[in-house]
């Protein structure tokens, strides 16, 4: 099943005026693990499984009392980029700010990092681009829309939950490392068999009360919604700028 990104749902989020500013308190949208037949505390985390929000608001403070923490810098940029991502056309365009001017920062303290500069220019890139992309997407609405209305109607009117694959079912890559976690749908209740329960998807998305720094390993980067499952969806044809 083929389903286009649903990061067009509006968020009540104040947006912080500067990189140093605080972010809203407010969440963003909730993502989803899937878990069919159990529910298993993930012994990995992801962005996915946290308050992003949380997390830019603790780096944005403890940067200004340690202004060369290089690592610190790098995720604020990573974070502040996947929160644009989800926000509303007339609020994602602080937070791709906040993300460039992170990757400028830990640039200044190492500038002969490729992968910093790469993330510079691309952070630059997004963030004057950044109107011509939102624009894509919203004449992307009502081809989703249409196409939904279609599916809805073959499938007997079954909606669907946004999940990600759970540690155990996600294959490695090269053996090695675990691949980044997948957003697939699945069906509140799947072909003959029980009823997906709210249960199962909190106990599964939600890192275990034991987790520590110690001994979970974080999980980078998250498959791009708009090309998930394999199909083109309405508007992916159009590159994001």
């Amino acid at each position: 099943m083929w389903r286009f990104s649903p990061f067009g749902l509006a968020l009540a989020v104040a947006i912080a005026p500067d990189a140093t500013a605080q972010v809203p308190t407010t969440p963003g949208p909730v993502s989803q693990t899937q878990t069919p037949t159990q529910a298993q505390a993930p012994t990995m985390i992801s962005t996915h499984q946290i308050d992003r929000y949380e997390a830019i608001r603790q780096l944005q403070g403890e940067l200004k009392s340690d202004p060369n923490n290089k690592a610190d810098w790098i995720i604020l940029g990573e974070l502040a980029h996947e929160v644009a991502f989800e926000l509303p056309r007339d609020q994602d365009v602080a937070y791709y700010r906040i993300s460039r001017e992170a990757y400028e920062h830990a640039l200044q303290l190492d500038p002969n990092n490729p992968g910093l500069k790469a993330a510079v220019q691309f952070a630059r890139d997004q963030e004057a681009g950044s109107a011509r992309f939102d624009e894509t997407r919203r004449r992307g609405v009502g081809s989703y829309l249409a196409a939904r209305r279609r599916e809805l109607a073959a499938s007997g009117m079954s909606p669907t939950l946004r999940v990600y694959a759970s540690p155990s079912a996600v294959p490695t890559q090269g053996g090695n490392a675990p691949a980044p976690p997948a957003p697939t749908y699945q069906p509140y209740v799947p072909v003959q068999g029980r009823p997906y329960t709210y249960r199962q998807y909190s106990e599964s998305t939600l890192p275990s009360v034991s987790t520590t720094a110690a001994n979970v390993t974080p999980r980078l980067g998250q498959s791009n919604p708009a090309t998930t499952g394999g199909a083109v969806k309405p508007a992916a044809a159009a590159a994001p700028p």
